[in-house]
């Protein structure tokens, strides 16, 4: 996914997107020069599991 995806998909401006990368929240990699996010962490973000 791309940061502006996931931006749309969290609901969240892009900075955002770029200050969770930034404090470990995201992890982004890189596709060809390209920076991509996964879509799991991302809907591990919108849905937490809950390993109480």
């Amino acid at each position: 996914m791309t940061k502006k995806e996931v931006a749309e998909r969290l609901g969240v401006c892009e900075t955002t997107v770029y200050n969770m990368t930034k404090d470990g929240r995201l992890h982004p990699f890189k596709v060809n020069g390209s920076t991509r996010y996964s879509l799991r962490e991302v809907n591990s973000i919108i849905n937490p599991s809950n390993d109480d």
